[in-house]
């Protein structure tokens, strides 16, 4: 391929990926790494690559001693220019989706320890915050599940909480303490959002009248 139509080439991919509203990070890197694999290729034909060549190119490119974390990257690069090219029926077959990266080794989750999580109870100022914190610590709850949490789904006396969460509803249990500090902020209320915003909506409204204001 001539260089006049691998700049056409990629020009016509950058477009496609910005019709897709994809990232910076991507609209900057994707389109450098589809340029570096048609250097690579040179004038030999698109539909002829193969998965073996895309493999040979992740080898020339790790010379530079890449991580594994960057040649991931190249694979779902040249998996999205394939993917554009095959759309727009340049290749018959979208060959990095052949080959799979090295995976991701798993990394245990990172948790507080239990002094931390006492400094941070203590570092609460009033008593929703504690009662926000300490539910979450209990049930492990997503942000998200908390928010949308009422009080009628509250069951003081089995230490239960109905919420919902990705679709589905779920029951979670808290312990004596969350529930005290929950009664404690609750005051007993019924109904309504479980936590709600710590700022009193305004009423009323100020206007001028051309002279002065008044509300």
């Amino acid at each position: 391929m001539s260089s006049g139509s691998s700049s056409k080439l990629l020009k016509k991919y950058f477009d496609w990926l910005v019709s897709y509203r994809y990232s910076r990070g991507v609209l900057e890197s994707y389109p450098r790494i589809a340029a570096r694999f048609l250097d690579f290729w040179g004038r030999r034909p698109l539909p002829k690559v193969r998965p073996p060549d895309i493999q040979d190119f992740l080898a020339a490119v790790a010379v530079r001693d890449l991580s594994a974390d960057i040649v991931r990257r190249y694979i779902w690069a040249l998996r999205s220019f394939f993917d554009y090219l095959c759309l727009h029926g340049i290749v018959d077959r979208v060959s990095p989706r052949m080959v799979r990266p090295k995976p991701r080794p798993i990394e245990a989750p990172r948790s507080l320890s239990k002094a931390n999580v006492q400094r941070l109870m203590q570092s609460t100022s009033n008593v929703r915050d504690r009662a926000l914190l300490e539910l979450f610590y209990a049930t492990g709850c997503r942000i998200s599940e908390i928010v949308n949490a009422r009080v009628e789904h509250v069951d003081f006396s089995k230490g239960t909480l109905w919420i919902r969460g990705k679709g589905k509803q779920r029951r979670v249990y808290f312990d004596r303490v969350a529930s005290r500090y929950l009664r404690s902020y609750l005051r007993g209320r019924k109904t309504g959002s479980l936590f709600e915003s710590q700022y009193l909506i305004q009423k009323g409204c100020v206007s001028f009248n051309g002279r002065y204001w008044a509300g």
